[in-house]
């Protein structure tokens, strides 16, 4: 048999072979109850922390609400210095409200800054839905000051 012919036979096996891996995983899936506001708020709470650990502040930006990112270009928002590093953190605590566009959640995470070492330190964050997705809700400097 030459390469063509081989070539000839091969694709159709090749091809039978991806729609059969492809059905077994669609039916794997299938089987798989849809994620929970709650799982899918986790996911994003973690990818929120960890980019902050990872000091990918691109992506935390874009995680943010929308009134705050009105406040602030991106660009401005990279270019701040921040004098502070996140570390580890563990997910205390999810409440979502009843309306499910609304969260409180409570994390503990280690954080560094201007030279103090701050180990499990509580915070509590404001998440909310805008367009069907999670986003946490930031307050502005002016916001968090004012009455």
């Amino acid at each position: 048999m030459n390469k063509k012919q081989a070539a000839i036979v091969l694709l159709p096996i090749t091809l039978l072979l991806f729609l059969v891996i492809s059905g077994c995983a669609g039916i794997m899936d299938a089987g798989r109850p849809p994620a929970t506001d709650e799982e899918i708020l986790r996911t994003k709470i973690n990818l929120l922390s960890q980019a902050k650990k990872d000091n990918k502040w691109d992506i935390v930006y874009r995680m943010y609400d929308a009134a705050y990112q009105k406040t602030i270009s991106e660009q401005a928002f990279l270019a701040m210095n921040r004098g502070v590093t996140f570390g580890e953190y563990t997910i205390e605590k999810i409440e979502i409200d009843q309306t499910g566009r609304k969260a409180q959640v409570t994390i503990r995470s280690d954080v560094m800054a201007q030279g103090m070492n701050f180990k499990n330190s509580p915070a509590v964050q404001h998440w909310i839905k805008e367009d069907g997705e999670w986003h946490c809700q930031v307050k502005t400097a002016e916001q968090l000051f004012s009455r």
